[in-house]
């Protein structure tokens, strides 16, 4: 319900401001469809699982920690704020660039192009993602992996994507220019 409520919101934010409001039979329908599912196969379900391996391994790091570290060391390195941050930085590195890839090739393989256009919209439009949604995950990681169980950390993740939804709508949906040029910082420009 999320997801295609950050569709909808995505297509009423982007209608002409000279055309005033939109009506619900304005909107694209299979568009939120294919936002929905999208988002449900590339995010949703993915995080689920990916909230729950970051929860069991990390309590299998923290019985190991404590039995080979020294306790002061095992302490701050078992510590639920070290923990969170932890598991947000995997999360940034591994599940968003996973996620985003995803995203954005399903959405364009939904649209009627190939894997060839697929390819070329990840391509165009996925460092811009990635580095919005590193601006717009980090926190809210921290938050998220600070809750005791990953049931908690996907309701919160949920409603947090719900905003970050919106954006990706947006931009895969937006004409696609030229890939972004790859240079030697890591953010490229």
């Amino acid at each position: 319900l999320a997801d295609a409520a950050a569709d909808v919101l995505a297509q009423a934010v982007a209608v002409d401001s000279a055309r005033g409001r939109t009506a619900t039979a304005d909107l694209d329908w299979r568009r939120v469809r294919r936002s929905t599912l999208a988002a449900l196969v590339s995010d949703d379900i993915p995080f689920l699982l990916w909230a729950r391996l970051l929860h069991e391994a990390s309590h299998r790091y923290v019985l190991a920690a404590r039995r080979v570290l020294s306790p002061p060391l095992a302490r701050a390195l078992t510590h639920p704020a070290s923990l969170a941050a932890t598991k947000a930085l995997l999360s940034q590195i591994v599940y968003e660039s996973a996620t985003a890839v995803a995203y954005l090739g399903l959405q364009a393989y939904m649209r009627g192009g190939g894997a060839a256009e697929a390819w070329a919209e990840v391509r165009a439009k996925f460092w811009r993602v990635w580095v919005d949604g590193l601006a717009f995950f980090s926190a809210t990681y921290l938050v998220v992996f600070a809750l005791p169980h990953y049931s908690m950390q996907v309701v919160v993740d949920n409603i947090a994507s719900l905003v970050f939804n919106m954006y990706l709508s947006h931009v895969s949906h937006r004409k696609r220019g030229p890939p972004v040029p790859h240079s030697n910082s890591f953010c490229p420009r």
